[in-house]
């Protein structure tokens, strides 16, 4: 643990020595792409399994740009990096146009899926049609907190991933047609 603290508090000095470094009109982009469980301290998981608590999706995420400066508290998926790099390059970014109401992730071993707000999050286990054996987390002080599936929140998570699910067959359907056809025109 106190390895892991230490390389923490080294890449904090090396974003701050580059910051300080780098031309102020510099925009920059630091992130995490998982964090790191350490075992009974974090739900008895060691490393980044694939899974959901807390200790491996919330991660940073720090966005310096010269003409906007704010801090969000809302969720930002990894995914909108491309759209932040896009709206810096055309001189109007604004971080909050890239928080969201919840974000989605996905893991294919074991095949989970979870759904994620500031407050709530629902986690499930998936099979190539539908979600199943949801459990709903109560996140307070970035913490997972296992809560009975009683709110409209699971009803909502639910939808989401449906129509995730929903999307990732029309994706593959679309990839064996277009191979289909790409193969038939080489004959």
């Amino acid at each position: 643990m106190e390895l892991y603290e230490d390389a923490i508090e080294d890449a904090d000095e090396f974003i701050g020595w580059l910051s300080e470094t780098v031309s102020s009109d510099t925009s920059l982009i630091v992130h995490s792409d998982h964090g790191e469980g350490f075992g009974p301290l974090d739900h008895g998981e060691w490393g980044h399994q694939g899974t959901f608590f807390e200790e491996n999706v919330h991660v940073p995420l720090v966005v310096r740009d010269a003409d906007a400066s704010d801090e969000i508290t809302g969720p930002v998926s990894l995914t909108s990096i491309y759209d932040i790099i896009v709206s810096i390059a055309k001189d109007d970014f604004d971080p909050t146009d890239h928080e969201s109401r919840y974000t989605l992730s996905r893991t294919f071993r074991p095949n989970q899926i979870a759904v994620r707000t500031t407050e709530r999050k629902y986690w499930s286990t998936v099979d190539s049609e539908r979600s199943k054996n949801g459990t709903e987390y109560v996140l307070s002080s970035e913490r997972d907190q296992e809560t009975e599936n009683t709110t409209n929140f699971t009803e909502l998570a639910e939808q989401i991933i449906s129509s995730r699910l929903s999307h990732e067959a029309e994706i593959q359907r679309v990839r064996g047609a277009a191979g289909t056809v790409s193969a038939s025109s080489q004959i």
